[in-house]
C-alpha cells in the first residue's frame, strides 16, 4: 500500500512524461492486454476488496459511476437488507442495463445522472461500447446530454441519504463530485471514499496535479489516504 503524498506527486510526474513521449497508446494497449489475459475482474480484485472491508451491514453506500452495476448488486449483499446501496450513472445505455442488474435488489435506489459541483446539464461522451463514458469530450466525439446534480444539495433536499461509504469511478470527473460533496466529507458519519483516479484523462483536461489536490481534500477532511494500486485511491476516517 502507498501512504504518501508524495506518490502522488512522483506519478502525476510520470505519467506525464509517458505522455510527453508518446508512450501512452503503447501502455495502455499492454494495460488492455494484460486485462484481457488476466480479467478484468482479476485487475478490479484489490479496489473491491477494499471497498467491500469498509462496508458494513446496514450502511448507506454512494455508487457514484455505477455503469452496468458491477460493484451495485455486491454492495447491496454487503449492506443487508436494513442497508441501501445509491447508485448514480448518466449513461442512458449503462442505466438501463444497471435497471435490469438491480431489478432484484430492492435496497437499491437508482439515480440517472451524473454528480459535480454545479448543478446542470452535461454532454457525455459516448462510443461504440455503450458501457464507456466519459463527461471529458474530444473533438468530434459523439456525445448525449445528461443531468447533472450535486451530492450534498441531494441530501439537503432529502432526495439521497448521507452516506457511510462512497465509491467513486467517474472517468476524471473524481475532484469535481468531491467538491460537491464537502459538506458530506465534513460529516464523521462518512467514514470511507474509494475512488479511481484517472491520470490521463485528468491531464487531458489540463488538470495534472488533480490526484495531488483530490488527495489533500480527503485528508483535510479528517480521512487517512493510501493508494490500493497505482490507480485506486481509498480514504479512511479512524
Amino acid at each position: 500500500m502507498f501512504r504518501t503524498a508524495d506518490y502522488e506527486q512522483a506519478t502525476t510526474e510520470l505519467r506525464a512524461l509517458a505522455r510527453k513521449l508518446g508512450l501512452i497508446p503503447y501502455l495502455s494497449r499492454m494495460r488492455a492486454l494484460a486485462n484481457r489475459l488476466r480479467g478484468t475482474a482479476q485487475y478490479e480484485a484489490k479496489f473491491e476488496r477494499a471497498i467491500l472491508d469498509e462496508v458494513r451491514p446496514g450502511d448507506v453506500v454512494w455508487d457514484v459511476g455505477a455503469n452496468v452495476g458491477l460493484y451495485t448488486t455486491q454492495l447491496s449483499s454487503a449492506v443487508g437488507a436494513h442497508g441501501r446501496v445509491i447508485a448514480f450513472e448518466p449513461s442512458p445505455a449503462c442505466f438501463a442495463t444497471l435497471q435490469r442488474a438491480a431489478a432484484h435488489h430492492p435496497n437499491v435506489t437508482l439515480i440517472q445522472s451524473a454528480l459535480s459541483d454545479q448543478p446542470g446539464q452535461a454532454s457525455l461522451s459516448v462510443s461504440d461500447d455503450p458501457t464507456t463514458g466519459s463527461l471529458f469530450a474530444a473533438p468530434g466525439a459523439h456525445t448525449v446530454q445528461v443531468p447533472v446534480a450535486v451530492g450534498d444539495e441531494l441530501i439537503a433536499q432529502g432526495r439521497a441519504p448521507l452516506p457511510a461509504v462512497l465509491k467513486i469511478d467517474v472517468e476524471g470527473f473524481e475532484e469535481e463530485v468531491l467538491r460537491g460533496l464537502s459538506r458530506t466529507l465534513a460529516d464523521a458519519r462518512c467514514r470511507a471514499v474509494l475512488c479511481e483516479v484517472h491520470f490521463g484523462i485528468l491531464d487531458a483536461r489540463g488538470q495534472r496535479q488533480a490526484p495531488t489536490r483530490i488527495a489533500a481534500q480527503l485528508r483535510e477532511h479528517g480521512f487517512s489516504t493510501r493508494w490500493v494500486d497505482a490507480s485506486h485511491l481509498a480514504a479512511t476516517r479512524a
